[in-house]
C-alpha cells in the first residue's frame, strides 16, 4: 500500500521551508514539516504553518497543508500555498 506523502507527491514538489509563501494573499510562516505522528503513522497534512491574517494588530491562524502545499487533498477545494517570487 502506498503512503500518502512520500509515494504520491514527488520530492521535487514538496514545500521548501526556506522559501517564503502566501496563502490567499496572506503571509505564511512555515514552522515544520512533520511526516509522522506520535504513533508512527504518516500524516496527510505534514506542513505546519501560521497564517498572518492581520499584520497590525497581529492576528494569526494555525493551519496544516500537504507536502505540495494543498489545503484539501480529498476534494480539491480551497487554496494552495503560493511561493513568493523574489
Amino acid at each position: 500500500m502506498k503512503s500518502w506523502g512520500n509515494d504520491i507527491i514527488s520530492k521535487d514538489k514538496w514545500i521548501d521551508k526556506n522559501k517564503q509563501y502566501t496563502y490567499n494573499g496572506k503571509r505564511v510562516i512555515i514552522h515544520d514539516i512533520v511526516l509522522y505522528n506520535s504513533c508512527g503513522n504518516e500524516v496527510t497534512y505534514p506542513v505546519k504553518c501560521t497564517i498572518i491574517t492581520n499584520e497590525k494588530p497581529r492576528k494569526t491562524k494555525l493551519k496544516n497543508f500537504s507536502l505540495d502545499g494543498r489545503e484539501d487533498v480529498v476534494w480539491g477545494n480551497g487554496h494552495k500555498l503560493v511561493e513568493v517570487q523574489q
